[in-house]
């Protein structure tokens, strides 16, 4: 793929970006999508304290998010990794800056056809340390779940034997918070590993109306 042809056009709606250039020089910022794209992100950007650690949401799951992770994940279009984290790239980098980012597995054949772990491409973005530590040993999409049975995702997931888990700073990056079962099951299988509660935190792409309010 020639990403020459991404230069000048929206990630997203494939705007032409060369009229709205002074105004991203204006903001300092570099460009990847339009303006009128760049308003359909419902912005949180807040904290909370959810199982006893910080987890940071940064958008609302709102049917435009939902539209754009399904065309990432279900449609393959691997270009779409860079617009996620877009808006926080210097907050998130001076915030974890000391921390290990680590994510929820994705099932491995889901990963081969995909041809990409989702997570892991949106986490390069970042260029910060990230690691790979955890496995699922069944095909199991929380999406398909009802509310009421995600917490079953901490039979699913399970650490690597061949990784070893130490004491550092660890960042959760997740695409999509609902019940935060997910983010329960990981916690408490560092905490199993003799991570101490304080030095694990959580981020948060998008956040459901469902479960905890901020």
């Amino acid at each position: 793929m020639n990403n020459n042809l991404y230069k000048n056009i929206c990630l997203i709606c494939f705007k032409n970006l060369n009229e709205e250039i002074s105004l991203f020089s204006f903001f300092k910022l570099n460009q990847k999508i339009c303006f009128n794209c760049l308003n359909k992100f419902k912005i949180i950007n807040k904290s909370i304290i959810f199982n006893n650690i910080e987890v940071h949401f940064l958008y609302e799951y709102n049917s435009f998010m939902k539209t754009l992770i399904y065309t990432y994940k279900g449609c393959y279009d691997i270009k779409l990794k860079e617009v996620f984290l877009y808006q926080f790239y210097k907050q998130i980098k001076a915030k974890y800056k000391n921390y290990t980012i680590i994510f929820p597995p994705s099932y491995k054949d889901d990963d081969l056809n995909r041809g990409f772990n989702h997570i892991e491409e949106i986490v390069k973005t970042l260029n910060m340390k990230y690691e790979k530590l955890f496995y699922k040993c069944i095909n199991y999409k929380q999406s398909d779940q009802k509310y009421v049975n995600r917490k079953d995702i901490k039979k699913i997931i399970k650490i690597k034997d061949d990784v070893i888990i130490t004491n550092k700073k660890y960042l959760i990056i997740d695409d999509i918070f609902t019940s935060g079962s997910t983010i329960k099951s990981i916690v408490d299988l560092l905490i199993k590993s003799h991570v101490k509660k304080e030095n694990i935190k959580a981020l948060i792409i998008a956040k459901t109306s469902q479960n905890v309010e901020l």
